[in-house]
């Protein structure tokens, strides 16, 4: 770093110092007027970077000093004039490639903040609920969120497609009485949750953002700059009556995480018991697809009961594809992490997947208690399926990002059998759309991932994430039987709320 650069903290604090000038409520009402324009298409949406709107909103609401109430109302020009400044903060020399930092890290990095204002809502949102309205009431899971929000797995599904159909229909603000319809189904003590869970009104805003992990430090650091707003866990602003949306993209995104964002609260004693019904819902989709399942019980039994196995193994004739679910905790810092080996700690669990198929391939290869059409298999590849998209890609690029060492094969074998680039990571609603696809019968699993490898070998054509490939192959926006059938039976709720007949 050259010796005359600012550290990101005083390039902070001179952008600060400038805002400062300025009251909080003007500098809110202009951001929230700037993040609810209509745009022409997708592409002017992103040329407005909303993601550093949200950025100059959280910082000014954490900054006690606008407390005081003393500065004026910002005009257009001095607003944008800060906008661009606090776009062009990194440009002061801290934010620099290193041994640390290597290319495709810092890379993954820049693009967080804005992959999520790209991706398209799909009825996959209401998928974390489904889950949980699969268990018994009595269910520690169902006791969890019931404590934490007031409402049931469904009814937070009803209130959030009716809540969709708002923003869908371009309403961005609307009445709490948008939900009075529903009164036939759900009390109005349930609709108040479910506003509760949502949104909040402007002192409410400032203590949510003032009660974040990293607004206990006296300086700010880089890794903030390449969050996606945490407003998703409230993408409304509360005024009056009136629900306002910040910004479509980060209802959606907040929609489809609320489950797993309020539940995190609980830590171990929610994710332990989450991974296993999520486990179940990863393996029996691809039980719907493949030719032969090998479960986990199975292959024990060819590589010894204490064996540590995958979830599954479906098989083709000359193709072997490993299935691993993984349902982390994964908070945001997975996202923003800027160091090799800070990353690589905080994604150890997709590095022991790939370990652990890495020993399962090279253990079945030799066995003669596996089958032949599996110990044979001249391909192998394996599936690590996340809870939560962690912007993973597949693994070939991981060890890119990783410290030297952190993930490298075993013995020769092993790359032999299933190199990294066989490897790949998907978020569930990729994993989702994909076995969907499939159900056609069309192409078949290894055909797609034969293609994906291919594709991916040429700077020319690879793509930094699987659902591009997905793009690529004209795949559908099909979902799971159980987010297809959850969304359609809130439906029918809905419409027995709206018109009585049953």
């Amino acid at each position: 770093m050259p010796s005359n650069s600012l550290s990101f903290n005083d390039a902070y604090k001179t952008w600060r110092n400038r805002a400062r000038k300025y009251s909080r409520n003007s500098l809110i009402v202009t951001i929230l007027n700037l993040l609810q324009r209509r745009h022409f298409d997708r592409f002017e949406a992103l040329q407005r970077a909303p993601w550093i709107s949200f950025l100059f909103l959280k910082w000014i609401c954490q900054d006690p000093y606008f407390d005081r109430n003393i500065g004026r109302d910002v005009s257009d020009s001095e607003f944008n004039d800060l906008r661009n400044r606090l776009w062009n903060l990194t440009e002061g020399g801290h934010t620099h490639l290193s041994e640390t930092r290597p290319g495709p890290l810092f890379l993954r990095q820049l693009i967080n903040p804005q992959i999520p204002f790209q991706r398209r809502l799909t009825r996959g949102f209401v998928r974390e609920a489904a889950l949980l309205d699969q268990l018994q009431h009595d269910h520690p899971l169902i006791i969890m969120f019931r404590g934490l929000t007031g409402l049931s797995p469904a009814e937070f599904i009803d209130f959030s497609v009716a809540a969709h159909g708002a923003i869908a229909n371009g309403n961005l603000d609307f009445s709490v009485k948008w939900f009075r319809p529903l009164a036939r189904i759900h009390s109005g003590a349930k609709i108040q949750c479910f506003v509760n869970c949502i949104a909040r009104t402007q002192p409410e805003l400032i203590d949510f953002f003032r009660g974040l992990p990293e607004s206990g430090r006296n300086r700010k650091v880089e890794s903030e700059y390449y969050e996606f707003t945490p407003l998703r866990r409230y993408p409304f602003l509360l005024q009056g009556d009136v629900l306002k949306c910040w910004h479509p993209k980060v209802f959606e995104r907040g929609i489809e995480g609320f489950v797993h964002s309020v539940l995190s609260e609980k830590g171990k004693p929610y994710i332990d018991r989450f991974s296993k019904i999520f486990e179940r819902h990863i393996v029996d989709q691809a039980e719907r697809i493949a030719p032969k399942f090998y479960d986990e019980a199975m292959l024990r039994g060819m590589l010894g009961e204490e064996s540590k196995v995958p979830d599954g193994l479906l098989a083709w004739q000359g193709t072997n594809v490993f299935l691993e679910s993984k349902a982390g905790l994964f908070d945001d810092s997975v996202l923003v992490a800027g160091h090799n080996r800070i990353f690589a700690d905080k994604t150890s669990l997709i590095r022991k997947a790939i370990h652990q198929a890495w020993a399962v391939s090279v253990g079945i290869s030799g066995n003669e208690h596996a089958p032949c059409e599996i110990r044979l298999a001249k391909n192998n590849y394996l599936l690590v399926i996340t809870n939560k998209d962690i912007n993973a890609s597949r693994a070939s690029m991981l060890a890119a990002m990783f410290e030297l060492g952190r993930l490298e094969y075993p013995n020769d074998l092993a790359q032999t059998l299933l190199p990294l680039d066989h490897v790949y990571i998907l978020f569930v609603d990729d994993y989702e759309r994909l076995l969907a696809g499939l159900e056609t019968g069309e192409r078949s699993l290894p055909d797609i991932l034969e293609d994906c490898v291919l594709r991916d070998s040429d700077p020319a054509t690879s793509c930094y994430h699987f659902a591009m490939h997905l793009d690529h192959l004209k795949f559908g926006e099909l979902r799971s039987c159980l987010v297809t059938n959850a969304f359609d039976q809130s439906l029918e709720r809905l419409r027995v709320g709206l018109t009585g007949n049953t």
